[in-house]
């Protein structure tokens, strides 16, 4: 028996080395086939679609990365980004994109026209206002107010991640939506994750197993 598992030793130290070196080479080419990706995405352009609900869609491609890669490659470029992320445990999924809300000419009507007025002629007043937040363009008549142009712009953050109440808490999967305009609330929010099982080669009993089998077989030599 003891010869038997001897004559055996060298071939499951080779398939062990061969799991291993399968395993490594698979991880190193995934690797590099995510920066090739990454970099493709960020050439990429943003995209917009008629939908079937009367809108328009944009869209873009995502990125692939790995906890560090996320770190590096966005959150520690962009300061607010920084912030929002630092109440996370661990963030699974980060998207940022910029926005304009253009409104188109609003014209309000009096109740009491200029002719029931006394001394109006012709009154008119017109001006414009910009801030970081909005730009408004009004006129006043005797009998109209006009608004044009009204635009609304905002940067928006919306983080999926793990956040837990205290140190030791239970993880809470959670998304959160931020808006950097002031003037812009959040009145709703669905969101929803799939959850894609780890592959059995990252599966911590199978190489505990592997372990011990190679173990049980060195100590009977």
């Amino acid at each position: 028996m003891g010869t038997n598992l001897r004559a055996f030793l060298p071939y499951a130290v080779i398939i062990v080395m061969a799991v291993l070196l399968f395993h490594q080479c698979e991880r190193s080419a995934i690797e590099t086939k995510h920066a090739n990706d990454s970099v493709n995405v960020l050439l990429d352009s943003v995209s917009y679609y008629k939908n079937k609900i009367g809108t328009v869609t944009a869209g873009r491609q995502t990125l692939e990365l790995t906890a560090l890669q996320l770190k590096k490659l966005l959150v520690e470029r962009d300061e607010r980004l920084q912030t929002l992320t630092a109440k996370f445990t661990k963030v699974s999924n980060a998207v940022k994109y910029t926005s304009n809300t253009n409104i188109p000419p609003l014209a309000i009507a009096f109740k009491e026209t200029r002719d029931s007025l006394p001394n109006t002629h012709a009154f008119e007043r017109k001006g414009f206002s910009s801030t970081e937040w909005y730009d408004l363009g009004y006129r006043v008549t005797a009998d109209s107010l006009y608004i044009n142009p009204l635009s609304i712009p905002t940067e928006t953050y919306v983080l999926t991640g793990v956040k837990r109440k205290w140190l030791f808490g239970k993880p809470i999967l959670t998304t959160e939506v931020t808006n950097t305009n002031p003037y812009i609330t959040v009145t709703g929010l669905t969101s929803a994750e799939v959850v894609v099982p780890d592959p059995l080669y990252k599966k911590w009993y199978l190489w505990l197993a592997v372990g011990v089998a190679t173990g049980v077989i060195v100590s009977a030599n």
